[in-house]
């Protein structure tokens, strides 16, 4: 298979992957409290990751860090924004999240250029536009189905 169309079939398979799992999430996040359900699957998640982890190396070599309060201000960061992204799906569609969740390449290249000083034609900058411009159509900030779950 070409390089792109495998590159095409990641892109797409992964699109279908997110949506499924967001979808799964915004319906158990329903009936089971977001913590519990966002303990129990990442707890699945963290054995699975110590277990390929270790496959080559050992658990104390896995987890030598330079900065392990580096590391832990991280997760904790990720934590949080885990246990709001679950929470706010429950409130929005899937179809609306997904399209704010499609925006974050969007951020990235727009806060490249300032935070790490990346150079971004104007080409990258008219496709950043026009996308936000698309993210802003889908969310429809001044309609009355407009949620502030939406900022999250």
């Amino acid at each position: 298979m070409h390089e792109h169309n495998k590159g095409i079939l990641l892109m797409i398979t992964t699109t279908i992957l997110f949506a499924s799992q967001d979808t799964i999430t915004k319906f158990l996040g329903q009936t089971i409290p977001i913590f519990q359900f966002v303990g129990i699957r990442y707890l699945a998640f963290f054995l699975f990751a110590v277990w390929f982890a270790t496959r080559k190396r050992s658990l104390k070599e896995v987890l030598k860090v330079k900065n392990p309060w580096l590391q832990l201000l991280r997760g904790a960061m990720l934590g949080i924004q885990i246990v709001a992204f679950a929470y706010v799906i429950r409130e929005l569609g899937v179809g609306e999240m997904q399209s704010i969740f499609m925006a974050y390449p969007l951020i990235v290249t727009a806060l490249s250029a300032y935070v790490l000083g990346e150079a971004v034609g104007w080409r990258r900058w008219a496709a950043v536009c026009v996308g936000f411009v698309g993210t802003l159509i889908i969310i429809a900030p001044g309609s009355a189905s407009f949620s502030v779950y939406s900022l999250f």
